[in-house]
């Protein structure tokens, strides 16, 4: 008799308490949302600043390059000598023969490794 007392006390419980969790259920959803978007906002605002202080800096090394090439171009009006032009000739060269070694290298280590590798298959 008693567990029934307890049970109809406990239905009627939860019948006045159910709606009062529902709502503070949903108040804490709404709580969490709206903190989830505040952060979402911050984070947007963030890499937005951080997109225009990049944009900023590109700018500056743009400018700064514009700047160098404008130099090396005053400079050059007046010192480009057929001296000048042999040495970048040869720089040239020079560069275009350290590839081909490299290449070279590169490909004769192949060889030997797939020469070593077929005997001691």
């Amino acid at each position: 008799m008693w567990g029934a007392a307890v049970f109809v006390l406990f239905a009627i419980a939860m019948a006045f308490i159910k709606p009062w969790y529902n709502v503070w259920s949903q108040e804490m959803e709404g709580k969490a949302e709206f903190a989830k978007a505040e952060q979402n906002r911050k984070i947007r605002i963030e890499e937005a600043r951080a997109n225009h202080e990049a944009e900023k800096l590109n700018a500056q090394a743009e400018i700064e390059r514009a700047k160098g090439a404008a130099e090396a171009i005053r400079i050059g009006n007046g010192s480009v000598t057929p001296t000048y032009i042999q040495y970048l000739w040869v720089l040239v060269i020079f560069i275009n023969i350290c590839i081909y070694v490299k290449l070279s290298l590169l490909l004769l280590r192949y060889i030997l490794h797939n020469f070593i590798y077929t005997l001691h298959l």
